[in-house]
């Protein structure tokens, strides 16, 4: 089973409350760490802390995982702001349709064409200030490479 199979199956038994759980780096594997969510809201999570030690004790946490189980997995305003002060990425999964979305730090994330690229830096750096810019079509890469 894959980190996102194991994640979609505990954002779906956790509905409709949020989901949250961790990446930890297993000898090189990603596996998903169910956390309890303390959060009273059924919108937001809080990781338990012994669930975040316990994981940090088995291994190195390399990202973040909730659930949007009512709503798009794209990150809110909050989500983007917790993934920053994290330095940590966050993946967010709808498990009612499988959906997936993805949350990078502005400090530190690898660059890559229309995923984490420049445009992608300054869209969620203004995110981060209550401003939604739209996204652009990008050219493929073979076109960008000829004409950047």
């Amino acid at each position: 089973m894959t980190w996102r199979d194991a994640a979609i199956d505990h954002a779906k038994l956790m509905a409709p409350n949020e989901s949250c759980g961790l990446l930890i780096d297993v000898a090189g594997d990603t596996v998903y760490c169910a956390c309890r969510n303390l959060a009273d809201n059924t919108d937001h999570f809080i990781i338990h802390p012994g669930d975040w030690a316990k994981a940090e004790d088995e291994a190195d946490i390399i990202a973040i995982v909730h659930s949007h189980p009512d709503q798009s997995p794209e990150p809110s305003a909050m989500d983007r702001q917790f993934c920053e002060r994290s330095q940590l990425p966050w993946h967010i999964v709808n498990p009612v349709d499988g959906s997936w979305g993805k949350c990078l730090p502005l400090i530190g994330r690898q660059w890559v064409w229309a995923i984490s690229d420049c445009w992608t830096l300054v869209r969620d750096w203004y995110a981060l200030h209550g401003l939604l810019l739209p996204d652009w079509e990008r050219p493929s890469l073979a076109e960008f490479e000829a004409q950047p």
